[in-house]
């Protein structure tokens, strides 16, 4: 019985060993488990903290959420980024106790800047948001509108040469009338000798009257000549009141799309599905404008607190003063609705038997029948000209025209071509598209770099003017960023986390 008792001793005590270690080698891994627990939520909370300190005025103007490197300093750097991420580590990290652990390292590997990708990283979170607060229904006229607008080539169309050359046939066409005068021819006195002598004698020669026919130019009556005439002028005070035009200039600062130091990221952030919705390109970048319109300002919609007043016109021509960038964004409409009104003279039956019938009576006056198609010409040029310019004059007021004209949207009569009237009242109340609208048209024409760069000019230009914000610098802000920290454990044991962060 003893030596039974002094087995069971031994087996104890190597059974208890073998338990005691498995116990030990669990606790360990609790311990393990629960550090980088810990440092999981620690990190989380941290970056949480970190995405918390969006820029304001970045989300309060423009509903887009970047965190500035700067945090209000006049220089960005990743540092201060990395800074915060190590404090707010320090700060949910328990570095007291049986489960105590310190953060050993923290670095960020990649950041997404808007400026990456030629600026594709701040169009897709502009998109991104758009979606969300209009979807794509808000734009389907105006994506309608555009298909219209290449299928019948308005986008292209520039009749300036066209008119131009029209008008030189015009002014050197070389016609010519018969017409005959009286005039006094010395007799032939040959076959007389004394009537001769009789003439010499007395210094008078006899004269008979005779009837001659000749031929001389005549100028063609060119019966459009005052409307066409009105090219030659300056568009916008024709258009609009330029004395309430604004005079602002841009100021000789550093802005991005003039920048040359520009501070690079990594690119698109690879979590972000860029066709998150099945909608074309054309409904993106009309999403994209409407954004643009929205948030900027422009002639017919002025914001407060701007560096510029005609933002929108600034982002299309980017030129440095407003009325500049206003008569660009004048000119280039004026092609575009040229372009339609001179489609509609063409194809309406009743406008271009008007047309037809004028040039022909005065082919006729002028007795210069080959002379018609380019009066008539003449007269298409003139009155869609007229016409343009009232359409201009509306959508500069605030009203609407549409892309395509009809019967009842037309505004001028033919008998304004011969005096080119330009004294028609402004009606606001029609139907079709806006100024907004029209330019949404214009800049989906336009280089895409441009246009986001200039936004992004914009951005700077207004959010400098805020408190705190005078070294603002958009390529100083970070989209999404992949970090990395190392936590300690008091045993030694370390745990490396890695993830990406970042703002839908």
């Amino acid at each position: 019985m003893g030596k039974l008792r002094g087995y069971l001793t031994v087996y104890l005590a190597l059974a208890m060993t073998a338990i005691l270690s498995l116990i030990l080698v669990l606790i360990m891994g609790v311990r393990r488990n629960t550090v980088r627990c810990e440092a999981e939520i620690a990190y989380d909370n941290s970056m949480q903290s970190v995405l918390a300190e969006y820029h304001r005025e970045m989300w309060k103007k423009y509903d887009l959420l970047y965190i500035d490197t700067s945090y209000g300093s006049d220089e960005p750097d990743r540092g201060k980024t990395t800074a915060h991420i190590h404090e707010y580590m320090g700060e949910n990290l328990v570095e007291s106790g049986f489960m105590s652990c310190k953060l050993r390292d923290v670095g960020i590997s990649e950041v997404s800047v808007p400026t990456d990708e030629d600026g594709r990283v701040f169009r897709q979170q502009v998109i991104t948001a758009m979606r969300e607060m209009y979807g794509i229904a808000e734009v389907e006229d105006l994506a309608e509108n555009f298909v219209v607008m290449k299928d019948y080539g308005f986008d292209t169309a520039d009749y300036t040469e066209e008119q131009a050359q029209n008008q030189e046939a015009i002014n050197t066409a070389e016609v010519y009338e018969e017409y005959t005068y009286e005039t006094e021819v010395p007799d032939d006195l040959s076959g007389n000798p004394a009537a001769q002598a009789a003439a010499n004698e007395s210094g008078t020669w006899p004269t008979h009257t005779e009837t001659v026919t000749d031929r001389r130019r005549v100028e063609v009556e060119d019966i459009a000549g005052s409307a066409n005439s009105l090219r030659s002028m300056g568009l916008l005070p024709l258009v609009t009141d330029t004395s309430k035009v604004s005079m602002k200039v841009l100021p000789n600062e550093d802005y991005i799309s003039w920048r040359l130091n520009v501070i690079e990221g990594d690119g698109m952030n690879p979590d972000i599905e860029t066709d998150q919705l099945a909608v074309s390109d054309i409904v993106d970048e009309l999403l994209y404008q409407k954004y643009v319109l929205d948030k900027f300002g422009c002639f017919t919609g002025v914001k407060k607190k701007t560096q510029m007043d005609y933002e929108v016109e600034y982002i299309l021509f980017g030129k440095e003063s407003d009325i500049d960038n206003l008569k660009a964004a004048v000119n280039r409409m004026m092609l575009l609705r040229e372009a339609a009104n001179v489609l509609f003279l063409t194809t309406d039956r009743v406008k271009n038997g008007a047309v037809t019938a004028l040039a022909a009576t005065v082919a006729a006056v002028t007795l210069s029948p080959e002379l018609e198609p380019v009066i008539k010409w003449s007269v298409i040029f003139g009155w869609a000209y007229i016409e343009t310019i009232q359409d201009l004059k509306v959508l500069l007021a605030g009203g609407k025209i549409p892309l395509v004209k009809t019967s009842e949207s037309w505004q001028t009569d033919i008998s304004m071509v011969t005096n080119a009237a330009l004294d028609l009242p402004v009606n606001k109340e029609g139907t079709g598209m806006s100024y907004q609208d029209y330019l949404m048209l214009l800049m989906l024409l336009e280089d895409e770099h441009d246009k986001l760069f200039r936004t992004m000019d914009v951005m700077e230009m207004d959010i400098r003017k805020t408190e705190g914000n005078e070294y603002f610098r958009i390529d100083g802000c970070i989209g999404s960023l992949l970090t990395e920290v190392t936590v300690e454990s008091a045993d030694g044991y370390a745990c490396t986390i890695q993830r990406r962060w970042g703002y839908p």
